[in-house]
């Protein structure tokens, strides 16, 4: 952090959801094309995601006695932003496809998105401390890593069959989205 001493967590959080944006960005333009080149779309996105990862502990490092909470709203609304902006690629990137369940699922799947945040934020509002990963396999259908996880896939990889099911990504991990996020 000596290097870089105007960095902020902020900065960190902004740069992050850009590349979220611009990469999704990216997978919708290369859909329109008929293009199937992952790597852009997935390099941004996933470098975003880090980014985002990252600025809570540069929050951390900088200011360990901050107990303002701009640093979380920030988080947060920038987490709501990046998956809003994944899911309207998704609507995006099914309906140029055709495919009307996949446009379906990716909306319910961003508009259910925010229930576990909201869920957790009135947790953590009352002094409890809710683990990133879950505390077991069912904990871990409400977290972030979760829905980052399915976001990200379903995003760059719509088209892509699961293995075992032989289903497209796109739609089934937006439905399971929308599922554990009402659950």
């Amino acid at each position: 952090m000596e290097k870089f001493p105007n960095l902020t967590a902020d900065h960190i959080t902004y740069t992050g959801s850009s590349l979220v944006a611009l990469g999704a960005l990216v997978r919708t333009v290369l859909e329109v094309f008929g293009q199937n080149n992952f790597l852009p779309p997935l390099g941004l996105i996933g470098l975003g995601v880090a980014f985002d990862g990252l600025d809570g502990a540069v929050a951390r490092q900088k200011n360990p006695d901050d107990k303002s909470s701009h640093g979380v709203i920030v988080d947060v609304l920038n987490d709501r932003t990046q998956e809003s902006v994944l899911a309207l690629s998704r609507i995006a990137t099914a309906s140029l496809r055709k495919d009307s369940f996949g446009v379906l699922a990716a909306t319910f799947a961003g508009l259910t998105n925010p229930l576990p945040s909201l869920i957790r934020a009135m947790v953590e509002e009352k002094g409890m401390i809710v683990a990133e990963s879950g505390k077991n396999p069912l904990s871990f259908l409400g977290t972030r890593l979760r829905q980052v996880g399915l976001a990200v896939s379903a995003t760059v990889y719509p088209q892509t069959n699961i293995p075992l099911v032989n289903e497209p990504m796109q739609p089934s991990f937006d439905a399971l989205t929308t599922l554990a996020n009402i659950s």
